[in-house]
């Protein structure tokens, strides 16, 4: 029935002339570039899915990473080296420098007093040199015990 009626038509447009190709074209020309265009199924694919979804890729991508994520690294960066220079201040401060402090009043209280046995007398070093071997020879003296017994 379809393929005779077409084939009928056919016949009366190009062949008999019946209907004007032209003028048809004209009275049809949206329902060709709708199906020339595939019902516009590729416009509206492209303009709503694609784009849309590239818009909430971008909006995604400005919220989450550089918003959260970054915001996130940025932040935790700020409160460490904020922290850890409190720590370091008070640790420098009452450790290092008090420790430091000490030393130094060590040295000079030692040096005070190394200055009083540092006479220059002969008789001053021997005593000291007789001292340190008797305090050698002992040790090893000790030492010999222990290897033994």
């Amino acid at each position: 029935g379809v393929g005779i009626l077409g084939i009928v038509m056919a016949y009366m447009v190009y062949v008999r002339g019946v209907i004007d190709v032209n003028k048809a074209y004209e009275s049809m020309k949206v329902i060709h570039s709708t199906f020339k265009n595939q019902f516009f199924t590729e416009f509206l694919y492209h303009r709503v899915f694609a784009k849309g979804y590239l818009n909430v890729s971008k909006a995604a991508f400005v919220v989450g990473d550089r918003t959260i994520i970054d915001g996130t690294i940025n932040l935790s960066y700020k409160v460490f080296f904020k922290i850890t220079g409190v720590i370091w201040k008070s640790f420098d401060i009452k450790s290092i420098d008090i420790f430091i402090h000490w030393l130094a009043l060590g040295m000079f209280r030692s040096g005070r007093v190394l200055r009083s046995i540092q006479s220059g007398l002969l008789n001053n070093y021997v005593s000291f040199l007789l001292v340190g071997l008797v305090f050698v020879l002992g040790i090893m003296l000790y030492a010999l015990e222990r290897v033994r017994g």
